[in-house]
Order: structure tokens, then C-alpha cells, then sequence
């Protein structure tokens, strides 16, 4: 067996509106952008509304 460590840091924010936070989020950690891999999030056509908080 392998010897690894594995550091995940993890923050999960729930709510109405909750989108409206993802830039200050993403900065949070240091991101300067954002991949969307979930195809729910693009039938509710939600991309919109989080492209329009820019990073």
C-alpha cells in the first residue's frame, strides 16, 4: 500500500439564493474560475445566472 495524504477542504452552503454568493466563494479559495459538470444545474438554465456574478 501506498503512504499519501489527502487534503479535501470542503464548504457547503445551502439556501434560496445561494448562487448569489459563488464568486465570493470561489475567491474564498483562491479560484479565479468556475467549471459547472452538473447537467441539472443547465436544464434549470441556471449558467446564466451564475455567469452573471462574475469572478
Amino acid at each position: 500500500m501506498y503512504h499519501f495524504k489527502f487534503y479535501a477542504p470542503t464548504k457547503v452552503v445551502f439556501g434560496r439564493n445561494t448562487e448569489e454568493q459563488l464568486a465570493d466563494l470561489v475567491r474564498e479559495f483562491g479560484g479565479k474560475k468556475l467549471r459547472i459538470h452538473d447537467k441539472g444545474i443547465r436544464t434549470k438554465r441556471m449558467v446564466c445566472a451564475i455567469a452573471s456574478h462574475h469572478l
